[in-house]
């Protein structure tokens, strides 16, 4: 005989349905999570009665009602059949004393007793119910095709009864455990008449994913259909799960909570429950990082403490089955390679045995980012490479490749918590490079590594040797084991000692400064540092001792540098130091006059001709139209004299606000430049001309927010737009407008560049 509530499941419960819940949220795969089901402690018997009384209007006169109702109950002895443990025998007991002893020893929340009572006989709101209300308040025993069992007849015997079953379908030596068995697809009906020849109801296709569902539907055979999810009905329409979730959400909240994170009413720890028991979460990572997993289930201290506690959660997990690991962040797992034996769990100094095993369900409910990479960015910004010394800050590509380690096709990005673990290690600079955190700079040559204070390394002029030091962050920055680089040093041995100074190393013979305090270093250090011969010696900048004028010098020529601020702007521009020796006249007047020098990128007026000339790094200089010159800068335009234009090859074509650099294709505007890609470019090309300009003469110019566009205007509320080559006038402010928000902000152009565009048939309107 099979024993299903299904009768009464098929008619709406007389009163409090519930409208607070909406069909549309209705999951018929996951009526209720199993942490709220299968919660036997979740309500007290005081506070079951207080909520009964809470819910019952009161009962009429002379009748029984479930607020004072009284009985009896005999004792019940474990059975393992169902997974019940013994009930105490109880004299007088009330209906919370009751459902709290039966839910306690079968593990079936009161809550849910409590709404099973109500859909199946309205007893917690009737203010009259019948004596069969009360002899079958459960609905347990009543099948579909006969008459109640009276065997279960009685509230005790009712509620007892329901919630064995409930408990002991859930239980693998049940004949119910297959039946919309939890994990698997299932049909379930919409009505008994989906039973009947012919025909006249469906079913469902239900996943059903966990034992409280499984359990709902093996006692209640039937899901709604579509039309009582919609707010009607039909005469394929079953009420009782539908009405179980409706009650539970309006009553207790929401059904949909997690089966895998839990955390006790009135207290702040929250746990990853898995099949062996439970861990705590702890400051980092937080029951966010698993959100995939549900929302977490408040239940009963009693019922959480069921669980062991087995540890504290870390970013590490593994599959309990396959004893796959993965690090969970962000939402999102990510595969390890393995984690003992150098397996990127090691590596990240996480505890292999101490990582939670999930279910692969679990697992599977988390979504899967790519393997970890050997490359490791953090939210922060901080970039390393992982090995079995720890995490390393690079210096590039080169340097992880260097290291012996491989360089992956992506980088695996993690919040900065998740390599909390992994011990800091030195950082990676590749062979000729060099790096810095603000203090000394370290650079390598060969395998041996040498320090340097920034002061000194200016001085030398090191970055023609090793290119300027990478900046690296000070909290990933961990100076690899080096040299300290003073002003004089000798490699062991040598009859040659060196003073470091402006231009790279000066010779000194050894014996010369045998009573000074000398560095032995290692001779790879100084291999591809400069040895300086005398005309080397000098620095870029020079200054006459006597009347304090100020040069440049390439070791051929001098040229005139205005004041300290143009010197600096050069050396900024051209990448130079901007360390300046004074020399007596006889040693500059060595170097030919080559004219003056001017920062690159400036433009200057001609005083004898009047003449505008954009200066294109040390040695060119361009034609510039007067009414053209307000486009390459904003700054006031000095006038030179004629003289100081004589170490300027002309190139004997006006400047274009195209620029070609090595680092791509640029419009300049006002000073400022912004990239342009090579079809926005084509389209300008036939009046605007993209020349090579000098690296200097580009790094001159600051890099503006956003991308030049074919987008121009004449600084005069004209806007145009052009293609081909051609010019069409925007003469729409809406169009203009949505131009602005699609391309951005229009370059500036004169007038004179306006008209070296033809205009174009028509203007552009919406």
């Amino acid at each position: 005989m099979v024993l299903l509530s299904t009768v009464l499941a098929l008619i709406p419960t007389p009163r409090d349905t519930a409208q607070a819940a909406s069909g549309s949220l209705f999951d018929p795969g996951f009526i209720i999570s199993d942490a709220l089901f299968f919660d036997g402690t979740a309500l007290t018997a005081e506070e079951i009665d207080a909520f009964i009384d809470s819910k019952n209007a009161g009962c009429a006169p002379g009748r029984v009602c479930i607020e004072n109702y009284r009985e009896s109950i005999t004792a019940k002895a474990a059975t393992s059949y169902y997974g019940c443990s013994a009930v105490a025998a109880r004299a007088n007991a009330t209906a919370g004393e009751i459902i709290a002893a039966v839910g306690a020893a079968c593990g079936i929340s009161p809550k849910a007793i409590l709404v099973i009572l109500q859909k199946e006989q309205s007893l917690i709101t009737s203010t009259a119910p019948s004596a069969r209300a009360f002899a079958y308040a459960m609905g347990a025993g009543c099948p579909d095709t006969a008459p109640c069992d009276v065997d279960y007849a009685g509230f005790y015997e009712q509620v007892y009864y329901g919630a064995k079953l409930l408990k002991g379908y859930t239980l693998t030596n049940s004949n119910h455990y297959t039946r919309y068995q939890a994990g698997t697809t299932a049909q379930v009906a919409y009505h008994p008449n989906s039973y009947r020849t012919p025909a006249t109801c469906g079913f469902a296709t239900v996943d059903v994913v966990n034992q409280a569902t499984h359990a709902l539907y093996v006692y209640t055979p039937y899901t709604p259909n579509q039309a009582l999810l919609d707010g009607g009905s039909d005469a394929c329409s079953s009420y009782g799960n539908y009405n179980f979730w409706k009650l539970y959400s309006s009553w207790f909240g929401p059904t949909r909570t997690s089966d895998s994170l839990m955390t006790a009413a009135g207290t702040s720890t929250t746990y990853l429950v898995t099949p062996d028991g439970k861990y705590a979460f702890g400051a980092f990572p937080t029951a966010a990082e698993f959100s995939a997993l549900g929302t977490v289930a408040t239940v009963s201290s009693r019922f959480l403490d069921s669980f062991p506690l087995l540890g504290t959660v870390t970013s590490m997990v593994k599959d309990s089955v396959t004893n796959d690991y993965f690090i969970v962040d962000r939402g999102s797992k990510i595969p390890l390679d393995q984690c003992s034996g150098g397996g990127q769990g090691h590596l990240l100094r996480y505890s292999c045995g101490a990582a939670p095993a999930m279910t692969t369900a679990q697992l599977d409910a988390i979504p899967s980012e790519r393997p970890m990479s050997n490359i490791l960015r953090t939210t922060s910004g901080l970039v390393y490479a992982l090995d079995a010394d720890g995490k390393h800050a690079y210096s590039g590509s080169a340097a992880v490749l260097e290291s012996g380690a491989t360089w992956p096709e992506y980088a695996t990005t993690v919040r900065d918590q998740v390599l909390s673990r992994t011990p800091l290690a030195a950082t990676l600079i590749a062979d000729g490079y060099a790096a810095t955190a603000g203090d000394d700079i370290v650079f390598r040559s060969g395998s041996a590594y040498g320090a340097v204070a920034p002061e000194l390394w200016a001085l030398a002029g090191l970055d023609a040797a090793f290119g300027t030091p990478k900046g690296m962050p000070a909290a990933s920055w961990l100076a690899p084991e080096s040299t300290e680089l003073s002003g004089l040093m000798a490699p062991e041995g040598s009859a040659t000692a060196y003073i470091l100074r402006s231009g790279g190393l000066m010779p000194v013979d050894v014996d010369a400064v045998a009573d000074a305090q000398l560095d032995i270093v290692e001779a790879d250090l100084l291999e591809r540092l400069p040895v300086l011969s005398f005309e080397l010696e000098l620095p870029r900048f020079i200054r006459d001792s006597e009347t304090s004028t100020l040069y440049w010098t390439d070791g051929s020529s001098r040229r005139s540098v205005a004041s300290n601020a143009d010197r600096d702007r050069i050396a900024e521009r051209t990448g130079i130091s901007n360390h300046t020796m004074t020399l007596p006249p006889l040693a500059i007047e060595v170097f030919p006059d080559g004219g003056r020098l001017m920062p690159p990128g400036d433009v200057v007026r001609d005083a004898s001709t009047g003449r505008y000339w954009y200066l294109d790094g040390v040695d060119l200089r361009w034609r510039m139209p007067s009414d053209r010159a307000p486009e390459f800068t904003t700054a006031v335009i000095p006038t030179v004299a004629a003289s100081a234009l004589q170490g300027y090859a002309d190139r004997g074509i006006n400047a274009s606000m195209g620029l070609t650099c090595s680092d791509g294709r640029w419009m300049n505007s006002a000073g400022t430049r912004y990239a342009i890609s090579e079809d926005d470019a084509r389209h300008l090309m036939p009046a605007i001309k993209f020349y090579p300009y000098e690296d200097s003469t580009c790094a001159a110019m600051p890099v503006g927010d956003g991308a030049a566009t074919r987008l121009l205007t004449d600084g005069q509320g004209r806007y145009y737009y052009v293609t081909d080559g051609a010019r069409s006038q925007i003469t729409s402010g809406a169009l203009r407008d949505q131009l602005i928000t699609e391309l951005g902000s229009p370059v500036t152009v004169s007038k004179a560049t306006l008209r070296m565009f033809p205009i174009a048939a028509a203007n552009l309107v919406p």
